[in-house]
């Protein structure tokens, strides 16, 4: 079972009680909803970036159910047998039961080792834990169940193949019926499980949730990340980043889904005027993907969409923030599934 790798088996995974990742669009008891602009309270003390996916949101918007992507995405589960015969076990409908997705963790290498999720969802916890003791005794090799005062862990040990970064084991824990946190790392579930009790106050990296604050509400997904020593030094080692390593403080974006599809990214810099640099080497950057286009031959047959989507992008500069949207209209997206097919 591979928990963070393929869409199409977090349910399986969660069905595990192993791993599912997460934010909120329905509050769980007695806590206050998150709105997408605000961090979600399980969120790790260490996290320098977060994601989260609103699956209502996606599922619900006027594109995906245009081009029925979510019919798509559930023949994709029930193409894995396994993930249906677990989900159909535990009575799990993971695009109706599940409402969003929350990823966190620190910014570092091998990230996927401290990864930190939360789902909130509605579910039925007698019939999962049912299930899942059966699997817990019929392959205790494969699952073991323990006890955090009143709150049931599980611990997955995860089918890796040689060269799988996916870490070998992960901890899962439903803190009520509407919220399950995982993670490989058993001490943030631990701290979850104390923070759903009060046992444990919660505290965000300097710098993330003002961060977080500046997301639209209403976006499918989105994403902010801390800029940290080791990415900048990353960025330092290209010529053409090497200006942005020394100025760089943050990154974040979204995507939002009505008829259209808009893309926003949303980069901070240190001063103004490293802001006017990065717009400027921005806009040379779509201009050369301009030129490019227009003398490739290879590129004629989609060099009129190509060119609609990157006139569509604004590049604009506000002090020491350079945001870039990219608005993918409806119109444009009818195209490109007409030249697909």
């Amino acid at each position: 079972m591979h928990l963070y790798r393929r869409p199409s088996l977090p349910a399986l995974a969660f069905a595990l009680g192993a791993a599912m990742v997460a934010t909120t669009a329905r509050a769980a008891d007695g806590e206050t909803p998150v709105r997408g602009t605000e961090l979600d309270r399980f969120v790790p003390e260490n996290a320098q970036w977060v994601a989260t996916i609103n699956i209502r949101q996606i599922l619900d918007s006027p594109l995906v159910k245009k081009y029925n992507a979510g019919d798509l995405i559930e023949q994709q589960i029930k193409n894995d047998a396994k993930a249906s015969e677990m989900l159909k076990a535990i009575g799990l409908d993971p695009l109706r039961d599940v409402t969003s997705i929350v990823l966190a963790g620190p910014a570092e290498k091998d990230v996927e080792k401290q990864v930190f999720g939360v789902v909130r969802g509605s579910f039925d916890l007698t019939k999962i834990n049912d299930a899942i003791d059966k699997i817990a005794k019929d392959k205790p090799e494969q699952i073991k169940v323990h006890m955090e005062g009143n709150v049931r862990i599980y611990e997955v040990k995860n089918e890796n193949k040689k060269g799988d970064k996916v870490p070998d084991t992960a901890f899962s824990a439903f803190l009520n019926k509407e919220v399950l946190v995982f993670s490989p790392d058993k001490q943030a579930v631990q701290d979850a499980i104390a923070k759903s009790t009060g046992k444990k106050a919660t505290k965000f990296a300097k710098g993330l949730q003002p961060l977080v604050a500046k997301q639209e509400a209403k976006q499918a997904l989105w994403f902010s990340v801390l800029a940290t020593d080791e990415m900048k030094q990353q960025l330092a080692n290209n010529p053409q980043t090497k200006e942005l390593s020394e100025k760089l403080q943050s990154i974040s974006g979204g995507l939002a889904l009505t008829q259209d599809a808009k893309l926003t990214l949303r980069i901070a810099v240190s001063d103004v005027q490293a802001g006017k640099n990065l717009q400027k080497q921005l806009e040379g950057y779509k201009t050369l993907a301009g030129l490019f286009i227009k003398g490739n031959e290879g590129a004629k047959e989609y060099e009129q969409a190509i060119t609609d989507l990157l006139d569509s992008i604004k590049i604009t500069q506000a002090g020491g923030v350079v945001s870039t949207e990219i608005t993918v209209s409806g119109d444009l997206i009818d195209k490109a599934v007409n030249m697909k097919k």
